[in-house]
């Protein structure tokens, strides 16, 4: 077993604190989404209450690890980071218009890695799944070690796997699913938290002043400043650095994949990098088209990426 007590020690050059934005919508976000994780309690008929209990009082040791290591405001922009890409996808199709968001366990996020499940809805009924490791540190140690457990999986060709799942009617264990790295400048995640709470903050008025049948100029001003909002959430730059890093780094892991013959692990990647090709497609009008573009800079998709070429060389 990995030595998730080493995993989950602190950084101090990581250290950061929150915005006022980012604080602000902290408490929006972070609350919602812990309250859509997946329950293990749910899985006792299948598991077997005593192994259930034995994950849970696994996930509070490591958590006590965690909170003695890490900062408190570390650990919030973190939060926050995951609970944002997780609207973002829902909400702003930054993954298309068919993706939705499975929030994980805690079990699963601490033991296996894995910070969100993104569900593709296919054709035929057909389900794709992609598990999210995300980060928005610059420290290169930190997204190594979740790029080194992507190439331990491929190399037992078993890939990730997510032992409380539950979608529609299905309960289990959810494998093989691929998985990659999501990350973005924390200056990113500031302005996009930023951009967010506005529109929050005028959707609500908005949502009053129709109920209250205010049709003031003050009223209108704030659907207008909503629809602007949106628009601005939805077209942000930072959603191409998104889907270039997911793109990119399926494509290395594919071919790793493919160079150890690993076909299971390697099928999975092929399956779900042509639903990415396909989400860019739709975007920008073609493939070729969008790798043309100038990706926005970032610091960290560019350390993600570099460092998965080399670890899977």
């Amino acid at each position: 077993m990995p030595n998730f007590e080493a995993s989950l020690l602190h950084d101090r050059n990581r250290e950061r604190k929150l915005s006022e934005p980012q604080a602000a919508l902290q408490k929006i976000l972070v609350a919602a989404n812990r309250n859509r994780a997946i329950q293990p309690k749910d899985f006792e008929y299948l598991y077997g209450a005593e192994a259930v209990k034995t994950n849970q009082e696994e996930v509070r040791r490591l958590e006590g690890i965690f909170a003695e290591e890490t900062e408190q405001d570390t650990e919030k922009i973190g939060e926050l980071f995951e609970a944002l890409v997780n609207l973002l996808i829902e909400e702003n199709d930054w993954l298309g218009p068919n993706a939705t968001v499975i929030v994980p366990s805690r079990y699963d996020d601490i033991i296996n890695g894995i910070d969100s499940i993104v569900e593709f809805e296919g054709k035929h009924e057909a389900k794709t799944h992609l598990a999210l490791a995300m980060d928005v540190t610059e420290n290169g140690s930190a997204i190594e070690k979740k790029l080194k457990r992507i190439r331990d999986s491929i190399d037992r060709n078993e890939l990730s796997r997510v032992k409380y799942f539950q979608s529609g009617n299905f309960t289990g264990e959810l494998n093989p699913v691929a998985r990659v790295v999501v990350g973005i400048e924390g200056t990113t995640v500031e302005e996009i938290a930023d951009l967010v709470l506005r529109l929050k903050k005028s959707q609500s008025a908005t949502t009053e002043d129709r109920r209250s049948g205010n049709m003031s100029a003050a009223a209108e001003k704030t659907k207008a400043e909503f629809k602007r909002v949106r628009e601005q959430i939805a077209n942000h730059p930072a959603q191409r650095t998104v889907l270039s890093e997911i793109e990119e780094q399926l494509e290395i892991f594919h071919a790793y994949a493919e160079s150890k013959k690993k076909e299971k692990a390697a099928d999975e990647y092929a399956r779900i990098l042509s639903i990415i090709h396909a989400i860019i497609e739709e975007k920008s009008g073609s493939r070729e088209a969008e790798t043309k573009k100038d990706i926005p800079k970032d610091a960290i998709r560019e350390t993600i990426l570099a460092q998965a070429k080399e670890l899977m060389g």
